[in-house]
């Protein structure tokens, strides 16, 4: 039997955010991972960073790099869908076999031989000892004994393990061709039609982010064309910037940053980097050593690390000019997701719904870039909320989604409260209301929940589309900006 470092039977192997995370490492810091580590995606995953070929694309050019991570998440996203199918359809098996260890006398006289069978059949060929444990229960006295059944179940999770590695290595093989062929088009032919019709890459990084990894002219045109109306409304690209907070000298949490050049970490240039070494230099990072700079459980080890010059470090050829000199905390805002309520209701169709879309577009790519979660809520007389990174095809819906029915917000913001409170992971999160505005206040212990959040530092924005002028909702916003079309207007900004 093979042995692995990952038990899928108990749901442990490798998450997706892990594999992502390796990806924008490679993909943004030329990190290359060395060793394989018996996961198969990750083994896969590494051999193709190893492509030196590869590797000039993407470290050279964003287009390339983003090309690659994308169809790389997409190849994890299937692989850990099928294993997670396969893994799903063995849980009344291995219910069944758990059981068995609380079988009574009788019954465990009675069923052993079924049992072992059974397990024979489909995990022999993966380790299980059915030789042995039919030669222990082949003496009465031993059918009594808790232990053996406990152990019987210990092999069972074992080869299942096995079983299920097996899987997912085949599942690996089976579309690694495929993805080869795909990738190697994209990267030919995509920053081709890029340079041809002139299309800026923060366009093309928008537009990509809808169209789920695969390439057509007639879809990116679409959705060039919204996130164009970007230029037409400067206001889009200044909202979607105010949403999160990030370090400042207001800020009620802190930070260790390096200071004595700047309170940014500067990465070397990919081009530049040598090797990894050990220091206490704070310039240039690993992004592990990153981690625990940023994690407060962690900071008495960074410290420690720091102090014996023990950090890690990338080598570069040409030593950075103005390296950081030491370590000081900096107050700080928590940079947090962000929820966006976007007004689909019949009064914004048209103009208002593409502006509302190419502000979307933004927002998603902003908040993939920044590592941070964004929820959409659509709304007209029910709620949809839809999770950005997770509902890939409840997003692509959206945005083809036409505009109908009356507005209703107290769904909506219902829906806002319950994540703020109820979710941990929302309750630093922005709020963006993106409408007309053409619909009643809620009643007041929703308008009371939304100050309270206020004050303890949730931020309330809007934007007012239309030439609607009467706006109820001003006093319970912090900001909220108006686009009548031609002349973005800030109204209010408290």
């Amino acid at each position: 039997m093979t042995c692995n470092s990952f038990s899928m039977a108990s749901n442990q192997n490798l998450d997706e955010y892990f594999y992502l995370r390796l990806l924008e490492d490679f993909a943004e810091r030329g990190v290359v991972p060395a060793e394989s580590v018996g996961d198969p995606i990750y083994d896969y995953l590494v051999s193709t960073m190893h492509d030196a070929e590869l590797q000039v694309k993407v470290w050279t050019d964003d287009v390339h790099a983003r090309i690659f991570v994308d169809a790389m998440v997409s190849f994890v996203d299937a692989c850990l869908k099928r294993s997670s199918f396969n893994f799903n359809r063995k849980q009344s098996e291995m219910n069944g076999v758990r059981d068995a260890i609380e079988w009574s006398d009788q019954k465990r006289k009675d069923g052993w031989q079924a049992l072992i069978e059974m397990v024979e059949r489909e995990y022999e060929k993966y380790g299980f000892r059915s030789a042995y444990y039919k030669n222990k229960f082949d003496n009465p006295d031993n059918l009594s004994k808790t232990e053996l059944w406990e152990s019987l179940y210990k092999d069972y999770i074992m080869a299942l393990d096995e079983s299920l590695f097996q899987q997912q290595r085949e599942e690996v093989e089976a579309r690694k061709q495929n993805l080869k062929k795909k990738l190697d088009l994209q990267l030919g032919n995509i920053p081709d039609y890029l340079a041809g019709h002139a299309v800026p890459h923060e366009v093309f990084h928008q537009a990509w982010g809808m169209m789920g990894g695969e390439w057509n002219e007639y879809d990116f045109e679409r959705l060039r064309r919204l996130v164009e109306l970007q230029k037409d409304y400067p206001v889009l690209s200044k909202v979607a910037n105010l949403m999160g907070r990030v370090i400042c000298p207001e800020g009620d949490k802190s930070m260790w940053v390096g200071t004595g050049n700047s309170a940014k970490i500067e990465h070397s240039a990919k081009s530049d980097i040598q090797g990894i070494t050990t220091s206490n230099r704070i310039d240039s990072l690993l992004p592990a050593e990153m981690v625990l700079m940023a994690d407060d459980d962690f900071q008495e080890l960074f410290l420690l690390k720091y102090s014996t010059n023990k950090l890690q470090n990338f080598l570069h050829k040409s030593e950075q000019l103005n390296p950081n000199k030491r370590l000081e905390r900096k107050r700080a805002k928590q940079a947090g997701p962000m929820i966006a309520c976007i007004d689909t209701s019949g009064s914004m169709q048209g103009i208002p719904a593409n502006i509302a879309r190419s502000l979307i577009l933004n927002l998603v790519n902003l908040s993939r870039r920044q590592h941070r979660q964004l929820f959409i809520i659509a709304f007209s007389v029910s709620a949809r909320p839809i999770d950005a990174h997770r509902d890939r095809a409840r997003l692509l819906d959206f945005f083809a989604h036409e505009s109908t029915g009356n507005t209703d917000a107290t769904k909506m913001l219902t829906q806002v409260i319950t994540l703020l409170e109820g979710t941990p992971s929302y309750m630093s999160a922005d709020v963006l209301l993106i409408g007309d505005f053409r619909m009643p206040l809620v009643k007041k212990p929703l308008l009371d929940k939304m100050m309270q959040h206020r004050l303890s530092g949730t931020y309330f924005y809007g934007l007012q589309l239309g030439e609607y002028q009467e706006n109820i909702w001003l006093p319970h916003f912090d900001t909220i900006y108006k686009i009548g079309y031609k002349v973005p207007i800030r109204i209010k900004d408290k």
